[in-house]
């Protein structure tokens, strides 16, 4: 059986979520200053605006991939802020 490292993938998921959130705000610019709700499943949800009015909103499917470009042996040699730069690339 191979080992897990818990506490190694815990780090660097939220090191990746962070990095998200930033290349997120800075591709979004202005407007990741909106207010956000969560949106659970489903195959629609109501958006309820500050004025009152509310719209019945459909989902679509979206879908979005990334490939990391690295030799993997190398990769778990790396400590988490070389291992970061990696996936900022």
């Amino acid at each position: 059986m191979l080992p897990d490292y818990p506490h190694t993938k815990q780090l660097l998921a939220e090191a990746f979520h962070e990095r998200m959130c930033a290349a997120s705000k800075r591709r979004l610019g202005v407007c990741s200053q909106m207010k956000r709700s969560r949106l659970h499943e489903g195959a629609r949800c109501i958006l309820t605006r500050d004025d009152g009015t509310a719209e019945v909103i459909e989902m679509k499917h979206l879908r979005a991939s990334a490939e990391v470009e690295h030799d993997v042996r190398e990769m778990e040699k790396l400590d988490p802020e070389k291992f970061i730069k990696i996936l900022d690339n």
